[in-house]
């Protein structure tokens, strides 16, 4: 029995994920169970099981996430992938810009404090932990008013032909959530946020919300904007996933890795 990081209480607590495992299972079975693991230091690239759980939340708080952030995000971003794959990038979609905002503020909070390992990268302040709370617990309408969100969906510009990847590859790529920092050491002039990259899609939150100018880009949820649309950006133009590619090259041509 020990404390339930959401809701304090003294609780047995449950193996909890913080990218929702509904991601991780789309991709395992499109690759008949299983998960390539391609690590970023000395070890091998690998098939892993690894979905980044740690003893986290309470039973009734892990519902509270799945059924309120979880649940609704999977479903969209399924809907999305799949359509992007049949009718190209020019899909629009439906769905409540705050919503997604806060399943996902939900999802980067559940990474900063959780111990697993894949979160390593996730770490921050308890200031801004408790920023992120916040959101979470703010009324829905809210939340872009004190956070900016942005989605980008990632392609590989390099023809089939020539060894580039499909949509259908992207959308099995996940990226662990990482924290950044952004601006003077200041509260009130320093901005923090995280990315994380699900089923082909670049997902970056920043707390508190951009300059208008920045805002107002494509790609940018907006309150008052309920159509979504994902601009493309190339896969090596965002360097976390271009190191990932480096190193499991290396790897490979090392001979570094365990999977046939």
């Amino acid at each position: 029995m020990v404390i339930c990081a959401y809701c304090k209480n003294e609780k047995e607590l449950c193996e909890s994920h913080s990218i929702p495992d509904g991601i991780f299972r789309v991709i395992s079975r499109a690759n008949n169970g299983k998960l390539i693991s391609i690590p970023t230091d000395e070890r091998a690239i690998h098939f892993s099981h690894d979905t980044g759980k740690a003893k986290l939340l309470c039973r009734d708080c892990e519902a509270f996430f799945n059924r309120n952030f979880d649940a609704p995000l999977v479903n969209l971003l399924k809907t999305w992938d799949r359509k992007i794959i049949e009718e190209g990038f020019g899909v629009k979609i439906a769905f409540c810009s705050n919503q997604i905002a806060q399943s996902l503020v939900s999802i980067f909070w559940r990474s900063s404090v959780s111990g697993a390992e894949m979160y390593r990268g996730a770490r921050v302040s308890p200031r801004d932990q408790l920023a992120l709370l916040r959101i979470i617990k703010s009324p829905r309408d809210d939340v872009l008013f004190n956070c900016s969100c942005s989605i980008r969906r990632l392609y590989d510009k390099t023809p089939i032909e020539s060894g580039g990847f499909t949509q259908s590859n992207i959308s099995g790529f996940v990226l662990p959530v990482t924290a950044y920092s952004v601006g003077r050491s200041e509260r009130k002039h320093r901005h923090f946020g995280f990315t994380v990259v699900m089923m082909g899609f670049l997902c970056t939150i920043t707390i508190p919300k951009l300059p208008h100018a920045i805002r107002s880009k494509p790609g940018f949820l907006r309150s008052n904007r309920p159509i979504l649309h994902a601009p493309i950006l190339d896969i090596f133009e965002y360097k976390p996933l271009l190191d990932t590619m480096v190193f499991a090259l290396k790897k490979h041509l090392d001979g570094n890795t365990r999977v046939p």
